[in-house]
C-alpha cells in the first residue's frame, strides 16, 4: 500500500510539473509575441513605480465598423514589430473580431490591467511615422493612439493610407495569419467559387478570382464635403480595371460586392459572363459584412475603391489590386523566392 502511495505521489508531481512547464512556455511564448487573449490573473498598474525606464504602454480604443477595429488590430501586431512596445486593444475590439474570425489572439487591456480605467492614457494624434521615428516615446509614456481618428485635420486624401503601408512594411504575414475566417464565413465564400468554376466548366485550381469592392453610399458625400472630391470610381473604371485582369490572366471570374448593389447591376454590364453581382450590401448587419470581406478575401486579386473596408478585402486577399492609380503588386509578390501561393 505504501509503495503504491508513493507510485501515485511520483505521478501527481510528474503531472504537475508537465502542466507547469507548459503554462509557463505558453505565457513566454504569448509575451514574446503579443498573442495574449484571456489572460486568467490581471495584474494592478500602479502609476507611483511607473517611470521613464518603464516600456511605454499604449492603447488603441477602436471605434465604429469593423474596418477601425481590423486597423486597430493590426496596429498592435505592427508597432510592436516596428519598435517592440506593445500596444494594447480594448475588449470592445475583441468581442467585434470575434465574430468573424477564429481564435483571434490580442493583448486586451481589461484582461492585463484589473484597474486599467484608472491610468491616465494621454491622447496621441501625430502621425503613425511621428510614433515609430521618435525613440524618446518608447520609454516611459501612456499613449492613447488616435482615440478621435487618424489625422482628422488633415486637408489631402487620405490620411490614413499611410497604416496600411506601415502594415505592407511591418508585419504584414502576422496580421493575415491572425486573421482565419469563421467556417461560415468561409464556406460561403468557397461556395461561391465552386459555382462560378462550374459555370466556366472549369475547376477552381483553373480560375482566377477577382474581388471588385465600391463603396458608395456614405464615403461620396464624406468625400465631397471633407476633401472637394468627387468619385473617379465611374463605371469606366470598372471596365477598365476588369480589362486589365482578362489580358493578364486566362479564367477570371469577378465577384462584385458593394453597399449600392443596384448601381452596380445598373451600370456594369455583364459582356463578358464572367461578372457575378454577389455582394450582400447590408452594413446594418453583422453577418452580412463578414459574407462580403470573406467572399472578396477569398480571391486572388482585389479591384478596390475608397474605404478601410476595401484596403482590408486587398491585405487579405493578398495579391495584386487595381484601384484608381492603377496596378498596385504588393512588395511580397514582387520576388519570385517570396511570391505567395494564390489560393487557385
Amino acid at each position: 500500500m505504501k509503495h503504491h502511495c508513493h507510485g501515485l505521489t511520483m505521478q501527481v508531481l510528474i503531472i504537475f510539473f508537465v502542466v507547469s512547464i507548459s503554462v509557463v512556455l505558453s505565457e513566454d511564448f504569448c509575451e514574446a509575441n503579443s498573442c495574449s487573449t484571456q489572460e486568467s490573473k490581471c495584474e494592478h498598474f500602479n502609476p507611483m513605480t511607473f517611470s521613464a525606464s518603464n516600456q511605454s504602454i499604449f492603447l488603441v480604443a477602436a471605434q465604429g465598423r469593423l474596418g477601425n477595429h481590423l486597423i486597430a488590430h493590426a496596429l498592435s501586431i505592427s508597432i510592436h514589430k516596428a519598435i517592440g512596445v506593445k500596444t494594447y486593444l480594448s475588449q470592445e475590439t475583441h468581442d467585434f473580431l470575434t465574430q468573424y474570425f477564429e481564435d483571434i489572439q490580442l493583448p486586451i487591456l481589461q484582461n492585463k490591467f484589473c484597474n486599467w480605467n484608472e491610468i491616465n492614457f494621454q491622447v496621441f494624434s501625430k502621425g503613425i511615422e511621428d510614433l515609430v521615428k521618435d525613440p524618446a516615446l518608447r520609454q516611459g509614456h501612456l499613449l492613447d493612439l488616435w482615440s478621435t481618428g487618424y489625422m482628422t485635420d488633415a486637408t489631402v486624401c487620405c490620411p490614413a493610407q499611410e497604416m496600411f503601408y506601415f502594415f505592407n512594411q511591418n508585419g504584414l504575414s502576422s496580421i493575415r495569419k491572425n486573421l482565419r475566417f469563421k467556417p461560415k464565413f468561409k464556406d460561403y465564400a468557397n461556395d461561391f467559387r465552386i459555382r462560378a468554376a462550374a459555370k466556366r466548366n472549369f475547376p477552381v485550381t483553373k480560375i482566377t478570382f477577382i474581388g471588385v469592392h465600391n463603396r458608395r453610399t456614405d464615403y461620396i458625400p464624406y468625400m465631397q464635403k471633407m476633401f472637394r472630391m468627387e468619385s473617379p470610381y465611374t463605371k469606366k473604371f470598372f471596365y477598365q480595371a476588369m480589362e486589365y485582369f482578362r489580358e493578364e490572366y486566362e479564367h477570371v471570374v469577378f465577384f462584385f460586392v458593394s453597399d449600392d448593389m443596384e448601381w452596380g447591376r445598373k451600370h456594369i454590364k455583364n459582356k463578358h459572363k464572367d461578372l457575378y453581382f454577389l455582394g450582400k450590401g447590408d452594413t446594418n448587419s453583422p453577418d452580412a459584412i463578414g459574407y462580403d470581406l470573406a467572399l472578396l478575401a477569398s480571391c486572388n486579386h482585389t479591384i478596390i475603391t475608397w474605404g478601410s473596408f476595401s484596403m482590408w478585402a486587398s491585405i487579405l486577399s493578398g495579391g495584386e489590386y487595381y484601384s484608381e492609380y492603377g496596378v498596385i503588386v504588393p512588395g511580397d509578390l514582387q520576388y519570385p523566392e517570396k511570391k505567395r501561393k494564390f489560393r487557385n
